[in-house]
């Protein structure tokens, strides 16, 4: 997508549809359709250069654990938390059921689930 040209933040054409769909096959193409969605909408929102980046410009795991007080502070009967990215090999070990929300996880927009 990066090789397209972007006007006031949004792509120009739809040549990138066909693309996605030549290269990426099956169940990973619609993931990757989702996320070229996903990608243009931030576009929208934050322009090209910062929608692309392939890292989020904070460490996600830091900042939930950081503010997990906040965050939980309203849910009294959870007794046990536990912060995991959805690539850390123990989240596949500790909640095998939890593959398919890992796989849909986005970037830089952290989710809570509730095993």
């Amino acid at each position: 997508m990066n090789s397209y040209e972007f006007v006031d933040n949004l792509i120009q054409g739809n040549e990138y549809i066909a693309k996605i769909r030549e290269e990426v096959k099956g169940k990973e193409g619609g993931l990757a359709m989702k996320f070229a969605a996903f990608v243009l909408e931030e576009g929208k929102n934050v322009g090209k250069e910062q929608a692309l980046q392939l890292k989020v410009p904070f460490d996600e795991l830091s900042v939930i654990e950081h503010n997990q007080v906040f965050l939980f502070e309203n849910m009294p009967t959870i007794k046990n938390i536990k912060v995991m990215l959805n690539v850390d090999p123990a989240a596949e070990a500790t909640y095998p059921e939890s593959k398919l929300t890992r796989e849909a996880a986005v970037p830089g927009k952290p989710v809570a689930h509730f095993f």
